[in-house]
């Protein structure tokens, strides 16, 4: 007990696990939009890295 108040000692307790509740929120929104992105993009055109060589004509 911080306070010596059981009272005070639950609310600590709520307020800490809710505390928890919101984080664990904010990094599913975090997570979410970070998927969102990922889908979005496949809607723009994509580049390849490959580089065909012409061979000489003889």
């Amino acid at each position: 007990m911080l306070f010596g108040n059981p009272k005070l000692t639950a609310l600590e307790h709520r307020v800490a696990a809710e505390n928890l509740d919101v984080k664990i929120a904010a990094a599913r929104v975090a997570q979410s939009r970070d998927q969102l992105g990922i889908v979005q993009s496949a809607q723009f055109p994509t580049l390849d890295g490959s580089i065909l060589e012409a061979l000489p004509s003889r």
